[in-house]
């Protein structure tokens, strides 16, 4: 018995990938999840690469608003700034 796909976009939350996100949705496409991965400027101090205010949004309206959607967020940070 062969498993089903799943469905993955990887997402920055700039302007293309929440519009490739909509229209899958809008065009019913087969979407299980969204991964985004935030690079840390200082992991130790917990400052992201991200601009403030970008950062800001993601957390607190893009992703709720994505799961209100349905759209399960899977979140990762990056220890790159530790090599």
């Amino acid at each position: 018995m062969m498993s089903q796909p799943t469905y993955i976009a990887s997402c920055s939350f700039g302007k293309d990938s929440i519009a490739t996100i909509l229209l899958a949705l809008e065009h019913d496409e087969p979407l299980d999840r969204v991964v985004f991965s935030e690079v840390m400027f200082d992991h130790a101090r917990n400052i992201s690469g991200e601009i403030p205010e970008h950062i800001g949004w993601i957390y607190d309206t893009a992703i709720p608003k994505l799961h209100d959607m349905g759209i399960h967020c899977l979140l990762y940070t990056s220890d790159a700034a530790d090599d």
